[in-house]
């Protein structure tokens, strides 16, 4: 039953932190799926990209600007439920290494998981800018594939395709 009792949890978690996505990004994509489903793709990585970068850059900063802590602010949100926030913060806690980093990215995103991972690289700024494009490239594909043409974006223009004549 515990093992029934986790999974929901996790599976929970996951579910909504791609609702947090969809919210915040996905129909401007899946919008565009109906133009074209490359140019979607190609738009959602580029913003996310773009937008984690600069997230990331004025996360670091001692001032960061209104519009990012607003967003910073929506990524980092304290869960209310216990086992959602104690498995999200379990998935923060891992990111100790590159590698734990590049595994949480996929679930978390590239911001969070660079923030957590700057706590424990001790190597020039640089290389850890060169670890953070990477991280933010990575999590930039997932997002791509599913809110660009290929997921979610494809499913929409496959219903809208088959409601018109």
């Amino acid at each position: 039953m515990k093992l029934l009792q986790a999974a929901f949890w996790w599976a929970t978690l996951i579910i909504t932190l791609v609702i947090i996505d969809d919210i915040l990004f996905g129909p401007v994509f899946w919008s565009l799926t109906l133009v074209s489903q490359s140019i979607a793709t190609l738009a959602a990585f580029v913003v996310s990209l773009a937008l984690q970068l600069w997230l990331i850059s004025q996360a670091v900063r001692q001032s960061p600007h209104p519009f990012a802590r607003w967003f910073l602010s929506r990524l980092m949100i304290e869960r209310s439920n216990k086992e959602l926030k104690r498995r999200e913060n379990s998935i923060k806690k891992s990111v100790t290494s590159i590698g734990a980093a590049f595994f949480a990215t996929l679930l978390v995103g590239g911001v969070i998981a660079s923030l957590q991972l700057n706590k424990y690289l001790q190597v020039s700024v640089r290389a850890k800018w060169a670890v953070f494009a990477m991280l933010s490239a990575a999590y930039s594909v997932e997002f791509a594939l599913i809110h660009g043409g290929w997921g979610i974006g494809k499913v929409l223009k496959a219903v809208v395709d088959t409601m018109l004549p």
